[in-house]
């Protein structure tokens, strides 16, 4: 199983994101953090009872807890600390747009790459429902073949990084 940290639930994007993680067999959502920015205590609280995720107070701690994470905060300033948590600690990631908000945060954000994969920016062509609109022609052009959300999360592996991390797979 295929264990995905949720960070920041600001926006919508964290349960749809999550709902298209609960309909693969081999991938949950485990672990969520969330920095009050947005959302109340009873907002992060219900959606970690609604998919069975533990609730972190500390990104690191989620970090050792889990195979990937998906950084979703609405503050792009937060994005680079937050995903060279998991960058660092070799896990792959995906940070929601913008992915940052300066030249100097992309470069540091690529440095971070040395260690895991990074995908990041807007998830609206990789949608099901986009290759109904008119212009997914030429969306088409502008994404490798066979490119979806679910098949970037699906080929995370459990252990593909686990040599550096020290870790195997749960399940």
């Amino acid at each position: 199983m295929t264990e995905i940290g949720i960070v920041g639930l600001d926006t919508s994007h964290a349960e749809a994101f999550a709902s298209v993680l609960d309909e693969m067999a081999d991938v949950t959502v485990s672990g969520v953090w969330d920095g009050n920015a947005v959302r109340s205590d009873e907002y992060v609280e219900a959606f970690c009872r609604d998919n069975r995720a533990t609730r972190y107070d500390d990104v690191a701690a989620l970090a050792e807890s889990v195979d990937a994470a998906m950084v979703l905060t609405v503050d792009w300033e937060s994005h680079v600390p937050l995903a060279t948590t998991f960058l660092d600690a070799g896990l792959p990631t995906m940070v929601d747009k913008p992915i940052a908000g300066t030249v100097d945060d992309l470069s540091r954000l690529t440095a971070a790459t040395q260690n895991a994969p990074l995908f990041g920016g807007s998830a609206v062509p990789f949608h099901r429902s986009f290759a109904d609109f008119p212009a997914a022609d030429a969306a088409a052009h502008c994404t490798p073949p066979g490119s979806t959300i679910t098949s970037t999360i699906a080929s995370i592996s459990p252990t593909r990084f686990a040599s550096s991390r020290g870790k195997t797979g749960r399940g």
